[in-house]
């Protein structure tokens, strides 16, 4: 048994989450009524043991040991399929998720502390489990009932694994210049075609099947990142059982290489290439995840929001098209550490000063607001001339560096706040 203290300090995350955050007050919600104290630290004792015992140990053997392709499959070291495997069996994928998924329904705080031995321990590991449940919160949160059926049910209970593919070989972080495009059919699925690059965990054989969140434009889409829908696209379809059956036409053309995580098989993906024909035909089978970004508004919003909470951030998103009045009244509700609106040029900008003086009115004044859309550089002075904090173009769509720098937003008018009450 190894010494899980190398990793964390238990104190030091014993008195974050007990002393600091005091967390056990959240067992007074009816949400974690079945919890307490003990429960909170068996699974964080959980955690930190099977990163010591599981993790920890190969993680410089896989960083030296990367994954290799000889151009049929994926072979790794088998350390990561066996820590892996007794990840599953400890129920931890699905450790905040509802009873009702088969799920512990802890605190998110409390699963973002126990998966933090897992990072500290073996990142390059920890990368499938955690890109799994990020995959899945997202089809949970936007998919139908029967794609929460089909995915998220199996990924929660670590047989399928999941993935995001936003970027390509041309279109690293500018999402708008994306080019994988995605072709209605008669039965309601689309034929993605296209190539999707620096995907992590794209391929191996860790799982039953892998599931791929996949960005795509429809025929007819607007230009840009309005014009971007979101698709489920499984490297198996799925047969009557809902077991992985018939290959789709989604195929590993390489690895890439890297300097460090190096654990983590990543990818360059073909959709449609022809290599496998699901139904006799060219083209991997995908279904919509949300609404098609055919109108103007496409799934960023909601795409930013399910990311952020995945950063660790709590977010009442709203949807499109809520009045002044009805954002303010919101964030007074959920007590809220800044305020993001989603806008665009010209009549916008009176909603905005229209919203910051309702802040103002109700004593909300000292929280942050932040604005992104497709916003010209004068209409950019003038909404920080209104007090607007941060503001966030195309130019920005880094999501997880952006998320940053709200979390860092938020912090400081938080900080301002205790300064100032003291």
């Amino acid at each position: 048994m190894s010494d899980a203290s190398l990793i964390l300090s238990r104190r030091d995350l014993d008195f974050i989450l007990y002393e600091w955050l005091e967390v056990e007050r959240l067992t007074q919600r009816a949400r974690f009524a079945d919890h307490d104290r003990v429960s909170f630290d068996g699974v964080l004792d959980t955690c930190a043991q099977l990163a010591a015992d599981m993790f920890a140990p190969h993680n410089r053997k896989a960083d030296q040991n990367e994954p290799t392709f000889d151009g049929e499959r994926v072979t790794m070291i088998p350390e990561v399929a066996e820590a892996l495997a007794a990840f599953r069996e400890a129920g931890l994928f699905s450790a905040s998720q509802d009873y009702e998924l088969g799920g512990l329904q802890l605190p998110n705080v409390i699963e973002r502390a126990g998966f933090a031995w897992f990072q500290a321990a073996n990142v390059g590991t920890a990368a499938y489990p955690f890109l799994t449940i990020g995959a899945a919160n997202l089809l949970k949160t936007h998919g139908t009932a029967a794609q929460i059926d089909a995915y998220v049910r199996p990924m929660l209970e670590g047989r399928f694994f999941g993935t995001m593919c936003l970027s390509e070989p041309q279109a690293g972080s500018s999402l708008g210049d994306i080019r994988t495009r995605a072709v209605p059919q008669a039965d309601g699925s689309y034929r993605l075609f296209g190539s999707k690059m620096w995907i992590s965990g794209g391929d191996h054989d860790l799982s039953e099947t892998i599931v791929h969140m996949v960005l795509a434009r429809m025929e007819g889409a607007p230009v840009g990142v309005k014009g971007i829908s979101l698709f489920v696209v499984p490297k198996h379809l799925l047969d009557e059982n809902g077991a992985p059956g018939e290959r789709n036409d989604v195929v590993l053309a390489g690895l890439n290489h890297k300097m460090g995580y190096r654990g983590t098989t990543n990818t360059l993906l073909n959709f449609g290439e022809g290599r496998f024909t699901p139904g006799g035909r060219k083209g991997a089978v995908g279904y919509l995840v949300g609404k098609p970004g055919l109108d103007g508004h496409s799934n960023g919003a909601e795409q930013i929001a399910t990311r952020a909470r995945a950063c660790g951030m709590e977010v009442v998103y709203d949807g499109i098209r809520s009045t002044p009045e009805e954002i303010v009244r919101r964030a007074k509700e959920s007590r809220a550490h800044v305020v993001g609106l989603s806008i665009l040029s010209g009549s916008h900008l009176d909603l905005v000063q229209e919203v910051i003086r309702v802040m103002r009115a109700e004593g909300l004044g000292d929280i942050p607001v932040v604005a992104g859309g497709i916003i010209p550089p004068d209409d950019a002075l003038i909404l920080k001339q209104m007090g607007v904090a941060r503001i966030y173009t195309p130019k920005d769509f880094k999501i997880t560096p952006m998320m940053g720098d709200v979390a860092r937003t938020a912090l400081a008018a938080v900080e301002e706040r205790l300064t100032s009450d003291t």
